[in-house]
């Protein structure tokens, strides 16, 4: 087997834990995220939630939702806490959307087909 083939099986098994336990990763956000910056809501949406994902693919859709609209200096910093502090692995399948609560009324309503929030 190329070792591009192997690269490629190893990561897909890596990544499927993600999706196994998106659950527990979003709720680990979710408290991490609210201790630092204040209450937010985080709605997982996609391939995820509606359960024909595939691991080598897909990626897991997560919407940051906040009280009011941040600059982009202020989406940045929570990605990167997101990624650096709590997940702290750079090849983890997490694809991280912020909104206000308006944005997401009146934008991520319109084509999200199913979410859970967590």
């Amino acid at each position: 087997m190329s070792s591009g083939v192997e690269y490629f099986i190893e990561r897909t098994e890596k990544r499927k834990k993600y999706f196994v336990k998106y659950k527990d990763y979003c709720r680990l956000i979710k408290r991490e995220l609210t201790k630092k910056f204040g209450s937010v809501r985080v709605i997982v949406f996609g391939s995820t939630v509606r359960g024909d994902y595939n691991p080598a693919l897909s990626d897991i859709d997560i919407l940051v939702v906040t009280s009011r609209k941040l600059s982009s200096r202020e989406r940045a910093a929570i990605i990167n806490f997101i990624r650096n502090k709590i997940i702290r692995d750079p090849e983890a399948p997490f694809e991280i959307h912020i909104a206000s609560e308006k944005e997401h009324r009146e934008w991520y309503k319109k084509f999200i087909d199913k979410q859970i929030e967590i």
